[in-house]
């Protein structure tokens, strides 16, 4: 394909289930509103689509420093915001270590193979609950990333109720910091 990187995707032949196809579809969906690698092309049984270089969120976060960290999570919720709009639910954001890379300090979702159209997603709010909780809200604190996670995930509740502007804006102040 010219000069470009890419990856190939192929249904696994031992596989009943052909995920390769609802994952071209729902990173189509997805790319219309700039998320995701691009989608080059979508065959039976094939995907082809840009190669993303980048560090897994955990191995990225372990390094980068504090400004660069609020940076990147406040991108991260961006996309999960325009995801939550379109009524697509990643369903990994709760746990996204090999979900999210990131390079140049610019987040990129892969894998959408488990992706679904929903009527109610849950991106920010699973976004905001791996920020406060396990592993990663530990390797926040110990970046100098203090997040008040209190606040943030009762700023998530209301946010799940309606998905109002003004109750995600108050998600993107807390992880911002400013």
């Amino acid at each position: 394909l010219g000069r470009r990187t890419v990856l190939l995707k192929e249904r696994n032949p031992a596989s009943s289930v052909d995920t390769i196809a609802h994952e071209a579809q729902m990173l189509a969906i997805a790319n219309k509103v700039g998320i995701g690698p691009t989608l080059i092309r979508a065959e039976p049984g094939k995907l082809i689509r840009e190669f993303v270089k980048g560090e897994e969120i955990m191995d990225w976060t372990a390094h980068a420093k504090p400004v660069a960290i609020r940076a990147m999570l406040a991108e991260l919720l961006d996309q999960c915001r325009a995801l939550d709009r379109i009524g697509v639910n990643k369903t990994e954001m709760t746990r996204p270590y090999k979900h999210v890379l990131v390079h140049r300090n610019h987040p990129t979702q892969i894998d959408f193979d488990r992706s679904r159209r929903s009527l109610k997603p849950q991106n920010v709010t699973q976004l905001c609950q791996f920020m406060t909780s396990g592993r990663y809200a530990y390797l926040l604190r110990a970046r100098d990333v203090v997040i008040d996670g209190t606040l943030l995930i009762d700023a998530a509740r209301n946010y799940k109720k309606a998905y109002a502007q003004r109750e995600y804006d108050r998600i993107r102040l807390l992880v911002r910091g400013l």
